[in-house]
């Protein structure tokens, strides 16, 4: 089911107990007991698939986790380098901003908490470093001219963090940098000041080992240097984005740690499931809810699973609303659920519009990681497409999502993947030449025949799809030629996504760019650019 059927399942009980049990909790409860329980596991299942709530638990916990010694230490670091006072203007003023007046707020902010970490929630810990500490983090910085030797031991400091997380998290760092920084359009990015950052930054790297040594200079180095240019200039409003800071890196306190803060509309998510958890705690209080595979006493608040004990069910946002219940007699518990699951399904179905699948993510970082690793794995156009078949539905099945090659009608798919929400079918392409836009299209065309075969024919012989699921193709090109091809991370027409794979020379050796976008021409699908260098 939906959640909009589940929603308007809960909304008949809702009349129903208005209407003919003149707003008894105890005979609605006793009469509909199963049912409400049952709905209400169907339910938040199918938030905890969406919204994938293990993994927000988990960020929220890893990012509560803080090295409160190593913030006091490059506190102190940047203290004793003398951090410098630097004009800055507008139309309205002009003054001079002192670093050192951040110096002790920051200190007594981190002492504050140093020790206390499990008397705090673990969203007020995360909201701390990624807004406050991270802000005064830069202004620091900021203080200091490019020559200054300390960023050289910040910037070592935070590769040693950088070190504790896993390559693909690092990879995914680097790719949001450079959606940010690069690729985003001028009004929502920084300028690249060429005598501050070098012109080869983003595109010359070897490994991933570089992409830290890169991440750590620019969260360190490049980005305050940037700022302070500027802020010196009168530039006083600055792009925002969920860019991963030096505080956020320098308080990473475990291995494989979570370092990607949450964004608003996450946290409201986790906010609204604990509420519904802490209103069926009163409306079901002796139901038993099987949520993720783990069975929830409501009773107890408790878990078999530790991805849930302490956050959703019994964690600070749940006790707050679950006291809020007990202190406030006049209540309707049932009207009160059907409100709360409501605004969850509107932040659940807002955060998928904005927020790619797991699948679409596992396939980017495929892309990510292949590329980084390219020169390494002497990729040539010998390779060819059931190798990479193989290779990919290996990455998939080490990340949970399942895929398999199948043949329909007189076609063959080289990939298909049946996930909780949406189905996609991957049709891959070696490219050892520069590619035409006729060639291009030939190869959408066939994609996307395959696409209207399988959605009329195939599905019940493929797993018996749920009807409403929506089916996507993907085509894959890997690139092996000469040439570099950019394709927009986006569904051309809602149908198909181009996912473009560079494996060949590296930068300084390509002859010429390519760019993939979607026409604005009617009758044609996209658009293929060549920039030569």
């Amino acid at each position: 089911m939906k959640l909009k059927n589940l929603l308007n399942a809960l909304e008949n009980l809702v009349h129903e107990y208005d209407q003919c049990w003149n707003g008894s909790d105890t005979l609605m409860y006793s009469l509909n007991s199963n049912e409400m329980s049952d709905l209400v596991t169907e339910f938040i299942n199918r938030i905890y698939f969406i919204s994938n709530l293990e993994d927000l638990e988990r960020r929220v916990k890893s990012l509560s986790k803080i090295d409160c010694k190593a913030l006091i230490q490059t506190v102190a670091i940047i203290e004793n380098a003398n951090p410098e006072q630097y004009p800055f203007s507008s139309d309205t003023v002009s003054n001079k901003f002192n670093p050192k007046d951040n110096i002790e707020i920051l200190k007594e902010k981190i002492n504050s908490i140093d020790g206390t970490e499990a008397q705090r929630g673990e969203m007020e810990l995360s909201f701390m470093i990624d807004l406050d500490f991270e802000q005064k983090f830069i202004y620091l910085m900021m203080g200091f001219n490019t020559e200054n030797l300390i960023f050289d031991e910040i910037i070592e400091l935070v590769i040693q963090k950088l070190r504790m997380i896993k390559d693909e998290d690092v990879i995914s760092l680097w790719s949001n940098l450079k959606n940010k920084y690069v690729t985003a359009d001028s009004q929502t990015r920084f300028p690249h000041y060429k005598d501050i950052i070098p012109e080869l930054f983003f595109s010359d790297f070897k490994s991933v080992e570089d992409l830290r040594e890169k991440y750590a200079a620019f969260v360190c180095k490049y980005k305050p240097l940037t700022m302070r240019r500027m802020i010196t200039s009168g530039v006083t409003l600055f792009p925002f984005g969920e860019i991963v800071g030096m505080g956020r890196i320098l308080a990473i306190n475990e291995q494989d740690a979570k370092v990607t803060p949450l964004s608003p509309l996450e946290n409201l998510v986790l906010c609204l499931a604990s509420r519904v958890m802490a209103i069926c705690s009163q409306l079901i209080p002796h139901g038993t809810l099987k949520i993720g595979g783990a069975k929830c006493s409501l009773k107890t608040w408790d878990a078999l699973s530790e991805g849930f004990r302490g956050l959703i069910i019994g964690g600070e946002e749940f006790r707050k609303y679950y006291d809020l219940l007990i202190k406030n007699s006049k209540k309707n518990y049932l009207h009160l659920l059907l409100f709360n699951m409501k605004r969850l399904s509107d932040y659940v179905d807002e955060y998928r519009t904005g927020k790619w699948s797991r699948v679409e993510d596992a396939l980017w970082q495929f892309k990510l990681g292949r590329e980084v690793i390219a020169s390494e794995a002497s990729a040539s156009a010998e390779i060819n497409e059931k190798q990479w078949q193989k290779k990919l539905s290996k990455f998939l099945i080490e990340r949970g999502i399942f895929s398999f090659g199948r043949s329909f009608g007189r076609g063959e798919i080289d990939l298909y993947i049946d996930d909780d929400e949406d189905a996609f079918f991957i049709e891959a392409k070696i490219y050892d030449k520069k590619p035409s836009q006729n060639k291009m299209h030939q190869n959408i065309a066939q994609t996307l025949s395959y696409q209207d075969q399988l959605i009329q024919d195939g599905r019940e012989m493929l797993s018996k799809l749920d009807k409403e699921k929506e089916l996507r193709g993907i085509l894959l090109i890997l690139n092996v030629g000469d040439i570099f091809m950019n394709a927009p991370r986006k569904w051309i027409q809602g149908r198909i996504w181009i996912l473009a794979i560079n494996l060949g020379v590296p930068p300084s050796e390509r002859k010429s760019n390519i760019s993939i976008q979607e026409s604005n021409d009617p009758d044609k699908l996209l658009d293929v650019l060549v920039n030569h260098i």
